[in-house]
C-alpha cells in the first residue's frame, strides 16, 4: 500500500476523484451563498454572534456564542426558512447550538485594551437607533476632546 499523499495532478488526472472534487467545491460555493444569505437575513447585532454551519436534511445549522442570541433566532425561525426556501433551500427548521467557548476564543484573540472611544464604536455596532445615533456622538466627542489621551 502506497501511503504517499496524491499529487494535484494525480487527483485531477483520476475521474472518480475529480468528480469527488467537483462535489466539495460546488458544495463550498453553495454553503458561502447560503452564509451570506444568512448574514443578510439577520440584524447587524445578530449577525456578528451567529455563525451558519450548514444546511442539511431540512435544517439550517447555527451557532451562537450566548443564549441571548440563540433566544432572537428562534424568533426569527420562520423569517430564515422563508428566506432560504425562497432560495431554493428545502429546509423546515433551525438547528441552534450554544458555544460560549466561541466567544471566550475570539476574547483571547482581541487586545485587553480597548479605548472607551472604541468601546463605544463597538456598542453602538451592536444597538438600533436612537442609541446607535447616541453612542456614535459620544465617541465623536471622546475624539475630539483635547483632555483624554489616546489610550482612554
Amino acid at each position: 500500500m502506497n501511503s504517499k499523499p496524491k499529487t494535484t495532478k494525480q487527483w485531477l488526472n483520476n475521474q472518480r476523484d475529480h468528480n469527488t472534487l467537483s462535489q466539495y467545491a460546488q458544495f463550498a460555493a453553495q454553503l458561502r451563498d447560503w452564509q451570506l444569505l444568512f448574514a443578510r437575513s439577520l440584524p447587524a447585532n445578530l449577525a456578528g454572534q451567529c455563525e451558519l454551519l450548514n444546511v442539511r436534511e431540512g435544517q439550517i445549522v447555527v451557532r451562537t456564542r450566548s443564549a441571548s442570541a440563540a433566544s432572537q433566532l428562534r424568533t426569527m425561525s420562520a423569517q430564515l426558512i422563508t428566506a432560504f426556501c425562497n432560495n431554493g433551500a428545502s429546509v423546515q427548521e433551525v438547528s441552534i447550538d450554544i458555544d460560549p467557548a466561541q466567544n471566550k476564543a475570539s476574547n483571547r484573540d482581541k487586545p485587553t485594551t480597548v479605548s472607551r472611544r472604541q468601546r463605544l464604536l463597538n456598542l453602538a455596532e451592536q444597538s438600533s437607533e436612537p442609541l446607535k445615533t447616541q453612542l456614535l456622538k459620544l465617541a465623536e466627542q471622546l475624539a475630539s476632546s483635547k483632555k483624554l489621551t489616546p489610550d482612554e
